[in-house]
């Protein structure tokens, strides 16, 4: 059985993760750099991965009227 993937779960693969990655080893380089203690580094990064992805949620799945110029 085939899944078709759906265009919008496509661009999360191909564009969104890859910002994602991006993210997290600048705040791990920033981490690294300023010598800040694991617990803080770790809270950092995964607040930085969660940002982009809820800036993902909200670019991604938001209405297609918006972006198609319609109004």
């Amino acid at each position: 059985m085939i899944f078709k993937i759906n265009t919008t779960f496509s661009k999360f693969i191909r564009i969104w993760l890859p910002l994602v990655a991006v993210g997290v080893v600048i705040s791990i380089a920033i981490s690294t750099a300023l010598r800040i203690p694991l617990v803080q580094a770790l809270t950092a990064i995964g607040l930085t991965a969660a940002l982009v992805l809820s800036g993902l949620l909200f670019r991604s799945f938001g209405k297609e009227d918006d972006r198609s110029g319609k109004e």
